[in-house]
C-alpha cells in the first residue's frame, strides 16, 4: 500500500468515528500549539482540554473534516504568530482537508 492509499484508508476510518472520538486526536492540534506558542501541548493539560472541547464542537458541525483549524481554539494559542515551518504545514493540511471534505 502506498502513502496515498494509506492516507485515504486512514481518512475513511477516521470519518466513521464519532465527534467525541475524533476530538481526542491531538496530533495536528499539538503541531499548531507548538507552532504558535513554542511549547508542547502535552505540557499544558488545561489547554488540551480546551482543544478537545473545541474539536468536539467542530467535528459535530463538520463531520467530513479530518482536521480542526486552529482558529477554533485560538484562545489557547496566545497572541503570537505561527512560525514559518508550522504555517506551511498547517496551511497545506487544511487546504487538502477542505478539498477532500467535498467528497
Amino acid at each position: 500500500m502506498n502513502d496515498s492509499e494509506k492516507y485515504f484508508k486512514d481518512r475513511k476510518n477516521f470519518l466513521k468515528q464519532s465527534p467525541e472520538e475524533k476530538s481526542k486526536r491531538l496530533g495536528f492540534a499539538g503541531l499548531c500549539y507548538k507552532s504558535f506558542t513554542g511549547n508542547y501541548l502535552k505540557e499544558n493539560v488545561d489547554h488540551a482540554k480546551v482543544i478537545v472541547k473545541a474539536q468536539r464542537e467542530y467535528f459535530t458541525k463538520n463531520p467530513k473534516r479530518f482536521f480542526c483549524p486552529p482558529t477554533e481554539y485560538k484562545s489557547v494559542l496566545g497572541e503570537g504568530e505561527c512560525n514559518a515551518m508550522g504555517y506551511e504545514i498547517i496551511k497545506n493540511q487544511l487546504m487538502t482537508d477542505n478539498e477532500l471534505s467535498r467528497y
